[in-house]
């Protein structure tokens, strides 16, 4: 196992997994702009007293900002010179946030509470309805790990290192699970104390779907051609974590 690989994967998803949270909430905050509602804003929530119609598109506008952002940054990596940067594996990080959050959510149709499960709750969504929705996001969840699968393989060093499953399934293991451990844990420790239980929830369960990623290593294909590993400057990519964390936590980790 390699430890620059593996720290450097758990800094960009921990960078990413902030982004993609305070965009996410941003997006859910935008709406209620828009309907001039006034809010309190905080790094993993916004309340806001609205009639049923408005709180239904501020719940909504989260996940599907979340969605948008996994095809987006997908698209774009299809854009890039397939070399393995570490700016790439930043946007791979970006879009699997995207789709998991996205996923995620679908999950909460039971709970009440959450962006799906307040959607349910507003419209009166019925039992099977929400079981379909819930299905739907777990298999989404375990798509997710799917395309985790493919866009991380070709970070290995030359593709003869991937021939045997269990030499995929090693290289997700160093690339995705134990940076989903160590970055979740980086957030976590600059977020605490949580205003909420979801939120802990959702930093620590953010990358689960790297589990499915490491058990599709063993089943998928090795690919044709590999990125490598070219870039191994970290540094600044940990000064930008560090701020980012820190400024969320100073201007938007407490509600206004």
């Amino acid at each position: 196992m390699q430890f620059d690989r593996l720290f450097c994967s758990a800094v960009l998803f921990a960078l990413a997994l902030r982004i993609s949270s305070l965009l996410h909430e941003g997006a859910h905050a935008l709406v209620g702009w828009g309907f001039n509602l006034s809010m309190t804003v905080s790094d993993f929530t916004v309340h806001a007293r609205a009639p049923a119609p408005v709180a239904i598109a501020m719940a909504a506008a989260g996940p599907l900002y979340s969605l948008a952002q996994g095809f987006a940054c997908a698209w774009l990596l299809g854009k890039l010179e397939p070399e393995g940067t570490l700016f790439r594996l930043f946007l791979v990080w970006l879009s699997l946030h995207g789709f998991s959050a996205a996923f995620g959510y679908l999950l909460t149709a039971f709970a009440g509470g959450g962006d799906v499960g307040l959607i349910c709750r507003l419209l009166g969504v019925g039992t099977v309805l929400k079981a379909l929705l819930v299905v739907l996001g777990a298999l989404g969840i375990l798509w997710t790990g799917w395309l985790g699968a493919r866009l991380m393989l070709p970070f290995a060093e030359h593709v003869a290192a991937l021939e045997a499953p269990s030499a995929r399934a090693a290289l997700l293991f160093e690339l995705a699970v134990v940076p989903w451990v160590v970055g979740a844990l980086m957030v976590v420790a600059f977020s605490w104390p949580f205003q909420n239980r979801f939120g802990l929830l959702y930093q620590l369960a953010s990358g689960a779907f790297t589990i499915a990623a490491y058990r599709f290593a063993r089943r998928t294909a090795a690919p044709s051609l590999v990125q490598g590993w070219h870039e191994v400057q970290i540094w600044p990519w940990a000064l930008a974590t560090v701020i980012v964390l820190l400024v969320s936590r100073l201007t938007i980790g407490r509600p206004q």
